[in-house]
């Protein structure tokens, strides 16, 4: 299965990504660079990441980090696509594995 790997600064803007973004989100490498991460986000799920961000960023409250989550990003298509991810933290900055589901 298609796998990418984004990171997200602390603006909540894509600083960094790999592998297969075209595949998985939709998007090229040069077009997700600065993009803000809510628009892979579905609109049912973004109130729930705006407040886990901001408790992040106030707390460095983790609840999330290292956990495998079974969810639904946003294709460029507007689609909500099934996917498998994990998110990591170091020295403040977070990375986003993104695996499709079958």
């Amino acid at each position: 299965m298609a796998e990418c790997r984004i990171t997200i600064d602390s603006n909540g803007d894509i600083s960094r990504v790999a592998g297969d973004t075209d595949v998985v989100v939709g998007w090229t490498w040069d077009e997700l660079v600065g993009m803000p991460v809510r628009h892979l986000i579905p609109d049912r799920y973004r109130g729930d990441h705006t407040t886990a961000h901001d408790r992040f960023r106030a707390t460095g409250e983790k609840r999330a980090m290292g956990s495998r989550l079974d969810v639904e990003a946003l294709h460029r298509d507007g689609r909500e696509i099934p996917i498998t991810m994990v998110l990591t933290e170091r020295d403040g900055v977070v990375t986003a594995i993104l695996k499709l589901r079958a």
